[in-house]
């Protein structure tokens, strides 16, 4: 029973893509930064449905924590449970915030794994933490690179719009930064 997606009251942010339809590792970290929260915590589900998951995003006023569940049965019973924090550079995840979730698999029967995912990075002290208490997680490079990795753009362009440049519009920008 997965929540749909709906379109979001916010304006679509367009950033420009290659002729590919591809963006370099920076930009697209950055466009996912600019989420609004509720965009963020379906796109990590839409994400991880891409990967042979089916996920479930809890409503945010009964999440106790979990943004999202996560279920795979092949090649055998898993359960996740997802935490999304949609972070800019500067707003690292630390090490209490590891403490906090992972009490996230206490609270279910099932549950293989508590997973962090950010946009952001994580301090040392919340890697070590995460290391302790077998917390996994994601960073924003980590999350870059399952896009990559999955071929996943039109999951993000879901979300935001992916523009092609046209190879006048790169030349006349080009220009432009030079006058």
């Amino acid at each position: 029973s997965r929540t749909t997606r709906t379109t979001s009251t916010s304006a679509t942010t367009t950033i420009e893509a290659d002729s590919t339809g591809e963006m370099d590792h920076f930009e697209l970290k950055k466009l996912l930064q600019k989420m609004d929260n509720w965009e963020f915590e379906h796109f990590v589900a839409d994400l991880w449905d891409v990967q042979g998951w089916e996920t479930e995003v809890e409503q945010q006023s009964s999440d106790a924590g979990v943004d999202i569940r996560a279920t795979k049965s092949a090649p055998y019973s898993q359960k996740q449970l997802i935490q999304a924090k949609r972070y800019s550079d500067s707003n690292k995840v630390g090490g209490p915030d590891i403490q906090q979730y992972a009490s996230l698999k206490q609270q279910e029967r099932g549950v293989d794994a508590a997973v962090i995912v950010t946009t952001s990075s994580f301090t040392k002290s919340a890697r070590k933490r995460a290391e302790e208490l077998n917390v996994k997680t994601v960073d924003g490079d980590d999350l870059v690179s399952l896009i990559e990795r999955f071929d996943a753009f039109d999951v993000v362009d879901n979300y935001v719009e992916l523009a092609p440049k046209s190879v006048e519009e790169t030349t006349h920008r080009s220009q432009d930064a030079g006058e």
